[in-house]
This record gives structure tokens, sequence and C-alpha cells, in this order.
């Protein structure tokens, strides 16, 4: 309960472009990212149908959460099914917090050992499936990946030439 807690403060606080509420659920947030955040949050109207899949993580009171969820984008009828991983710590007062920061040595190996596992690559084609489906089905949305897709993968220097038009 207290992760699917953490979870969806996380990702109400996205939605909501609130990066005051979200610095206090994660472990970093920088002004890049903060910026980030504000700009999307113009775009996504809600994230529903959150659900989290929980395994126990590498430190004690650590857990890997592989959080399934639908986008929905403004102006798009179609949601967009998507994952997404956080790696949720507890802090020295016992909360929780999404640890989005670098990660040791130790928490990579056994963060990368899970994402192999036949449980979550099952999880990761179940989504994909589900995605390239809701693409096929609404053209608004496959526009919309398209132009994410290719802003994501611009040269830096062009980046926010190209976040502006959108």
């Amino acid at each position: 309960p207290d992760v699917n807690a953490i979870v969806s403060t996380y990702f109400k606080a996205k939605a909501d472009g609130d990066v005051d509420a979200l610095r206090e659920v994660v472990s970093v947030l920088d002004d890049t990212e903060a910026d980030s955040v504000t700009k999307m949050a113009e775009h996504i109207e809600s994230y529903n149908n959150i659900a989290c899949f929980t395994k126990n993580g590498p430190e004690m009171g650590s857990y890997v959460a592989y959080v399934c969820y639908d986008i929905k984008f403004v102006n798009v009828d179609t949601t967009a099914p998507s994952l997404t991983l956080l790696y949720i710590c507890t802090a020295a007062d016992g909360s929780l917090y999404v640890n989005n920061g670098e990660w040791d040595a130790q928490s990579e190996s056994v963060i990368n050992e899970f994402n192999s596992g036949s449980d979550v690559q099952a999880l990761i084609v179940q989504v994909e499936s589900s995605y390239n489906e809701a693409l096929a089905q609404d053209e608004k949305l496959s526009n919309l990946a398209s132009t994410i897709q290719s802003a994501s993968q611009a040269p830096e220097e062009e980046e926010p030439a190209q976040t502006e038009e959108e």
C-alpha cells in the first residue's frame, strides 16, 4: 500500500506539473528535469489505470516497481499504454521516495537481473503490444508518438527550438 501511495503521488505530481510535490517524493530533480515536467504536463491530461508490480529491492526497505499505466494526452482520444521502472527506497524517517539519482553497482546489478527475468520480459511484451495496438487505432496518438520520438532523438542544440514548437 505504501508503494502504491508513493507511485500515485509521483504520477499525480507529474500530470499536474507540480514540481514542488514531485521534489517531495524523488531523490533528485534538477532544474532541467523540473522544466521538462512542467512542459510535459501541458500535454498530459492524466495517468490512468496505474498498476504496480513490485519486487523487494537490493537494499532493506527498497522496492523495484514496474509501473504500468495509460497516458491520456490532451486532444487525443486513445490512451497510450506505458511501463516505467521506479526504484523506491526508504528514507531515514521511514518514508518512501523514488530514487531517481545514481544507483550503486549492487543495486544496478540486481535491477538488471530483475529486468532480464521472464516475468518482467513478459510484462514488457504485453505493454509494447498494447501500445502498438493503440498507435494503430488512433492516428493522432501515432503522430504524437512520432513527434515525441523525433524530439528525443534530436541533437542537443536543436532541442530547445523543437520543444518550443511542440
